[in-house]
C-alpha cells in the first residue's frame, strides 16, 4: 500500500515538472524530469519487490508476488543498474547548472556534440564498472543449491532464497565499489564546489537578477542531490556494520534479534530516496507548492 501511495506522490511531482511554464527551467526540466523519472522506478520497483534484508546473517529474500517471477538475483542486477541511471542523471543536471554558470570557454565545459559525447564516456565508464560489481557479486552468492549461480539468474519455484553472504567475496565487492563510488563523488563535489565559488564570486556579466536566480538553482540542486542520498547513504553504511560486525566481534543473540529488526528498517528508508527528493523539490520550488494547494482547496 505505501508503495502505491509513494508512487502516486512522485508521479504528481513528475506532472508538475512536465507542465512547468516557467520558461527559465525550459530545459532543465527535461534533465531534473529524468532524475526524478528515474529515481522514481528505482523505488517503485523495490517497493514492489518487497525484498526482506538481514544483512547480518547474510540473507535477503522476498515473498511478494512480483518476486515469483523474478528471482533475487535479477533484482540486484536490476536494482544496481537502475541505481546506477539515478546517479548518472544527477551528474548531468549539476553539468548543465555548471554549463549556465560558467564560461564556455571554461576547462571541460562542452556544448553540442562534445555534450553529448561526455554524456556517452559517462554512462559507458558506470555501464562497466556497474557489470564489474555484478560479476563480483556473482561470484560472491552463497546459496544451499548446488549450482548457485543458476539458482541466481532463474526464477525460482519457490519465493524465498538467500542471496548473498558476508564472506571474502562481499568483502571484495565492497572494496571494487568503493574506489568506483569515490571517483564519482569527488567529480560532483568538485563540479558543486566550483559552481558555489562561481555563483559567490564570479558571473560578472550577468544581471543581478540573473545571478540571484542562479544562487536559487545551484542551492536547490545542492538540497535535490544532499538530502534525498542521505537515506542511502546512512543505512548504507549502517547495514554494512551489520553485515561485518558479526566476523569482527562475538556480539551474541541480543545483536542478532536486534540486527533482524533494524536492517529490515534501513532497506525500507533507502526504498524513499524519491519520496524526499519530492519534499525538496517542493521546498525549493514556491510555484509547485502553490498548485498543489490550489489543486486541493478546488477539489
Amino acid at each position: 500500500f505505501s508503495g502505491i501511495v509513494m508512487l502516486a506522490f512522485n508521479s504528481s511531482i513528475v506532472l508538475l515538472i512536465v507542465f512547468d511554464n516557467d520558461s527559465r527551467n525550459k530545459d532543465y526540466r527535461k534533465y531534473l524530469c529524468c532524475l526524478q523519472v528515474s529515481s522514481m522506478v528505482l523505488d517503485t520497483f523495490s517497493d514492489f519487490y518487497a525484498p526482506v534484508v538481514q544483512y547480518h546473517n547474510g540473507i535477503f529474500y522476498s515473498d511478494s508476488f512480483l518476486s515469483s517471477s523474478i528471482c533475487i538475483g535479477n533484482f540486484q542486477v536490476v536494482k544496481i543498474l537502475l541505481f546506477g541511471q539515478v546517479i548518472i542523471v544527477y551528474i548531468t543536471c549539476v553539468y548543465y547548472r555548471r554549463g549556465m554558470v560558467l564560461d564556455r570557454d571554461r576547462l571541460f565545459n562542452f556544448y553540442g556534440w562534445r555534450r553529448k559525447i561526455a554524456y556517452l564516456v559517462l554512462e559507458v565508464y558506470c555501464l562497466i564498472a556497474i557489470s564489474t560489481k555484478i560479476y563480483l557479486m556473482n561470484k560472491s552468492v552463497q546459496t544451499p543449491e548446488v549450482s548457485f549461480l543458476f539458482d541466481l539468474l532463474l526464477p525460482k519455484s519457490h519465493s524465498v532464497t538467500p542471496a548473498f553472504g558476508a564472506g571474502v567475496g562481499e568483502k571484495s565487492v565492497n572494496f571494487y565499489s568503493a574506489p568506483i563510488a569515490d571517483s564519482v563523488a569527488v567529480v560532483m563535489i568538485a563540479m558543486i564546489v566550483q559552481l558555489i565559488r562561481e555563483v559567490k564570486k564570479g558571473m560578472k556579466g550577468a544581471s543581478a537578477a540573473t545571478r540571484r536566480y542562479q544562487r536559487l538553482a545551484v542551492k536547490s540542486l545542492i538540497l535535490q542531490g544532499a538530502v534525498p542520498s542521505s537515506v542511502y547513504i546512512i543505512p548504507s553504511y549502517a547495514n554494512t556494520c551489520l553485515q561485518f560486525a558479526p566476523t569482527i566481534l562475538d556480539l551474541g543473540e541480543k545483536f542478532d534479534r536486534f540486527a533482524s529488526v533494524l536492517s529490515p528498517i534501513l532497506w525500507i528508508i533507502i526504498t524513499k530516496h524519491t519520496f524526499l527528493s519530492s519534499l525538496t523539490i517542493l521546498y525549493c520550488c514556491p510555484s509547485y507548492r502553490r498548485k498543489i494547494v490550489a489543486a486541493i482547496t478546488r477539489s
